[in-house]
């Protein structure tokens, strides 16, 4: 007796709806990219779920990541990991090295970050601001009445005792300590700010020309010192200012706003891309589900 291959057509008719059904779902998720228009009345199911919901999609990614995957738990974590830590401080070896063998000068580093002009107005207001600062608290210290008090201090012990006693007495080592006082005091007024000035300037502009490697080698610290103080330092930052750092960024609003600015081809590529094989299995199980049910009506 022949098989009647029509008991078939359940099963098959079954599989072929379960599989294009879920196919159907599946394309439905993203297709139609975009609102299809027949006249002023809008298609129902268009654009497709995603686009449709791109916006709380793009709001409950951005909580998810802000406040779920990217804590700052998570980033203190990364940030103060060993192998973090290693990094920062190998990284301050490479610079504290190049800068050993580093022959610029200080000024020429300067000019080669910003200008010449720049450079030099720095230069000079940094001697400005030096000079005046060391001119008034000079004047503050009374320079006359400390010298002056000082010379008459030892003029009295050395002559303690001596012939010299009887002549300079206490009347006149106190005039001759009123005249220093008031001389070198007259003496800063009018020369004092002059000279003070030009005393920064040379040392300013000395220090400038300076090379970066002199400038380090002069430090009174090693090259271990300075990688143990920098991942210190390292650590005090993220540990006590980096949750404050990221209060002040929105990683949430971030991540919002770049899947807001993504065109909804991107974002159907990188689904796919990540789950293209689990929507591809629901598609099948589609089909078995219709071929199993198929199955169980040649009973019925």
């Amino acid at each position: 007796m022949a098989f009647d291959f029509t008991v078939l057509a359940g099963p098959v008719i079954g599989a072929a709806i379960g599989y294009f059904t879920n196919y159907i779902a599946v394309k439905m998720l993203f297709r139609p990219l975009y609102p299809v228009y027949i006249g002023k009345w809008q298609l129902p199911f268009t654009p497709g779920i995603i686009p449709k919901g791109r916006g709380r999609l793009a709001k409950a990614v951005g909580e998810a990541v802000g406040e779920v995957l990217l804590t700052k738990k998570d980033f203190e974590q990364l940030f103060l990991s060993e192998q973090m830590q290693a990094t920062v401080k190998h990284q301050v070896s490479i610079f504290y090295q190049k800068g050993v063998e580093n022959q610029n000068t200080i000024k020429d580093t300067a000019i080669q970050l910003a200008n010449p002009e720049k450079v030099e107005q720095f230069l000079s207001k940094t001697t400005d601001t030096v000079g005046e600062l060391l001119y008034r608290k000079i004047c503050e210290m009374d320079l006359g009445s400390i010298v002056g008090e000082k010379v008459a201090e030892i003029v009295r012990q050395k002559t303690q005792g001596t012939l010299l006693a009887m002549m300079l007495n206490d009347k006149m080592i106190t005039g001759i300590e009123q005249m220093i006082k008031k001389e070198l005091n007259q003496y800063v007024i009018e020369h004092g700010e002059a000279l003070i000035y030009s005393k920064t300037k040379e040392e300013i502009y000395h220090f400038a020309d300076k090379t970066i490697a002199e400038v380090i080698e002069g430090f009174p610290v090693t090259e271990e010192e300075i990688e143990q103080f920098a991942g210190t330092l390292y650590q005090r930052i993220v540990t006590d200012y980096f949750g404050t750092i990221m209060e002040y960024i929105p990683i949430s609003q971030i991540v919002e706003e770049k899947i807001q600015m993504m065109d909804i081809k991107e974002i159907e590529k990188l689904t796919l891309s990540v789950m293209g094989k689990e929507l591809h299995s629901i598609v099948s199980l589609g089909a078995l589900i219709g071929l199993f049910i198929g199955c169980i009506n040649l009973f019925f």
